[in-house]
């Protein structure tokens, strides 16, 4: 028998991902010989790789790699990363007029892109993947069916327009965006950035320990935390922030694969996107 490295059910001998969320990771239940999985350690490595780290590396499971632990630290080294970012905008506010000096929505795109870069690069590093398919593997970028990636589009739009009726006064003073600048394309590109890091890494971490409900919270409170800027301007920000965030928990949880909570955050970013 296999046991699921994630929900921690247990599939057949020959399974090739877990029956009830998808997760291609397993938990060896019986140990194999040493020497084959030192030759299949080795093979993958390469020649310039120690064996014995291959072999370690090899045998030791996602649920094993990914603690809460990793998770803080991830969380603390990309908060020091993001630490000169936040200089360089703050070294660019008018404190005379006290507005940004930010006056096109080009330079925010770029501080909005770069601070996905560094997002994104932050948490590879952590999750410790060194290819394309240990990537996909790692983040379960499994496939869905159709239904649920419209269910995760629904939702992401039902949270940003019920959101801005209820806070913004309606949505008759929203208009079509006409033209396409940085700002636009940081938004269309965040989910992509912000979701390996969100539900990839840091609540895979914490549910490997805590409960689902306990997992949710502590990355919504990350999620608010890093989105400050918004998320404690207004109750607009806190809810909607939030809101986006604990579907995206579930979507993670129910489905098992990281696209349907990329898709819903997808969602919600092209209705602020599209508009003005």
């Amino acid at each position: 028998m296999k046991k699921c490295a994630y929900c921690g059910r247990e599939n057949g001998d020959d399974a090739t991902s877990c029956r009830e969320c998808g997760t291609p990771e397993f938990v060896a239940t019986s140990s194999a010989p040493a020497q084959s999985v030192a030759e299949e350690a080795s093979q993958e490595c390469g020649a310039t790789t120690a064996i014995k780290e291959c072999v370690a590396e090899a045998t030791t499971s996602l649920s094993e790699r990914w603690r809460p632990k990793t998770a803080w630290l991830c969380l603390l080294f990309l908060v020091a990363a993001l630490i000169p970012l936040g200089f360089f905008y703050l070294a660019m506010v008018d404190k005379h007029s006290d507005q940004r000096g930010f006056y096109t929505d080009n330079q925010l795109g770029i501080l909005g892109i770069l601070i996905g870069i560094v997002t994104f690069t932050v948490t590879t590093s952590f999750s410790g993947v060194r290819t394309v398919r240990q990537f996909k593997e790692s983040f379960a970028l499994l496939r869905v069916s159709r239904e649920c990636i419209a269910v995760a589009a629904a939702a992401g739009v039902l949270i940003q327009v019920v959101t801005i009726y209820v806070f913004a006064g309606g949505l008759s003073h929203l208009q079509r965006r006409t033209s396409f600048n940085l700002l636009l394309l940081a938004a269309l590109l965040a989910p992509f950035f912000e979701e390996p890091f969100f539900r990839g890494l840091v609540y895979r971490a914490f549910r490997n320990r805590y409960s689902i409900s306990v997992s949710s919270a502590l990355v919504v409170g990350i999620a608010l935390l890093l989105h400050a800027d918004r998320s404690f301007r207004s109750l607009h920000g806190l809810i909607s922030i939030g809101g986006v965030n604990v579907a995206a928990c579930i979507l993670r949880e129910r489905t098992g694969s990281l696209w349907p909570s990329i898709v819903c955050h997808l969602a919600y970013n092209a209705i602020a996107a599209a508009t003005i």
